[in-house]
């Protein structure tokens, strides 16, 4: 399982038998103290995450997590221009994809209101992480994404729902609460479930 840190001044690429990985460190002055173990943060900057999600093909996914989260695909081209004009970066870490250069077997979205690095694209903000692995998904997730939209009629569900199935998503099942809720079990192209609410 790769494993990335939070954009700062300095990028490198390490190896791996089988992967390649970017590997960025996180500035120092964030951390202001630790105290038992755990960092504090000086209060000026919210913290930002990212979630990661294993998956057969990476583009496909960002490509349709963007568009049912309206979220920007991270677009690492100059990055990459970067690190192949330095020798950093050999050929079979890279693919052509949407008219740009990705780093092979990753994928990434960030919401558009957040601020990002402007040589990696990569957001400090709120981003899902798209990571091939090369085993098919085979249980239930253990965490899945909910995708709320409209007024919570049923009108403006089913408008949301049929958006969804445009970009690719399958409904699955169809729960309704009552007074709690009601929504819609769908699954992503690859099968993993999230919910339309």
């Amino acid at each position: 399982m790769a494993c990335s840190r939070a954009p700062g001044p300095s990028t490198s690429i390490f190896t791996a038998p089988e992967y390649w990985f970017v590997s960025v460190s996180v500035d120092s002055a964030l951390v202001t103290s630790i105290s038992g173990g755990l960092p504090h943060y000086d209060g000026d900057m919210a913290l930002y995450w990212k979630l990661v999600i294993d998956c057969g093909d990476p583009n496909v996914l960002a490509d349709f997590w963007a568009a049912a989260l309206e979220y920007l695909v991270e677009d690492p081209s100059a990055l990459i221009a970067q690190l192949r004009a330095a020798g950093q970066l050999p050929d079979a870490a890279v693919v052509d994809y949407g008219g740009g250069q990705r780093f092979a077997g990753l994928a990434a979205i960030r919401h558009p209101e957040d601020p990002f690095d402007e040589l990696s694209d990569v957001g400090h903000g709120r981003r899902l992480l798209f990571q091939e692995v090369p085993e098919k998904k085979i249980v239930k997730n253990r965490l899945h994404i909910d995708v709320h939209g409209g007024d919570g009629s049923p009108e403006s569900l089913e408008t949301l729902v049929e958006r969804l199935e445009r970009l690719g998503a399958e409904r699955v099942k169809l729960v309704d609460q009552g007074p709690a809720g009601r929504w819609w079990v769908m699954h992503d192209p690859e099968g993993n479930e999230f919910c339309a609410a």
